[in-house]
């Protein structure tokens, strides 16, 4: 992938994790950590709109237990803006991002025009999970030559192959070069 492309990734990246860090900071100054008002506010203006298996999930489960997934929403964007914007374990961060966004859609209603912009984020969060996204401006990036000895490793940081190193990890090739100088 040309470097380009990658700042350009790095960039929707950090800018998408912003966003979540943004309604993380929302949602706990206005006392989802507290209580489940909020999202039971939520759940019931959607509920109508929601398939029927969904709607049972979100009343019989969420609503029995809405202090709980307050917490668990909450703690979700908070985990997917960090490891978005500082691209630490983007991989994971992303595919944390699309089980939120898989779960707001269906609260909404797939065909719903309410849930436009989670489709798009949920989009947006699988090209990061299918591409080297965490490798430019990011903590994966630093730590992805430390971490290739095993596939796990070099997935979960973007790397791809031992053999694509100088591509993966773009910083390599040229702190080696510099050692040799």
């Amino acid at each position: 992938m040309p470097m380009s492309s990658m700042k350009g990734l790095a960039l929707i990246r950090i800018g998408l994790g912003l966003y979540f860090l943004a309604d993380a900071w929302r949602k706990t100054t206005t006392g989802w950590f507290d209580n489940g008002d909020q999202l039971t506010s939520f759940v019931q203006s959607h509920v109508d709109d929601a398939p029927p298996a969904y709607t049972r999930f979100l009343t019989d489960i969420v609503g029995a237990n809405v202090d709980v997934w307050a917490t668990l929403v909450t703690l979700g964007e908070w985990a997917v803006g960090i490891s978005l914007t500082l691209g630490l374990l983007t991989r994971l961060g992303a595919i944390t991002g699309m089980w939120l966004m898989l779960n707001f859609m269906m609260a909404k209603g797939l065909p719903n025009i309410d849930g436009s912009i989670d489709r798009l984020f949920f989009l947006v969060l699988l090209v990061f999970t299918v591409t080297p996204a965490g490798l430019v401006w990011a903590i994966d990036g630093l730590i992805g030559p430390r971490m290739e000895s095993t596939a796990l490793g070099r997935w979960v940081t973007g790397g791809f192959s031992p053999s694509l190193a100088a591509v993966d990890y773009p910083d390599r090739a040229h702190r080696r070069a510099s050692r040799a100088a």
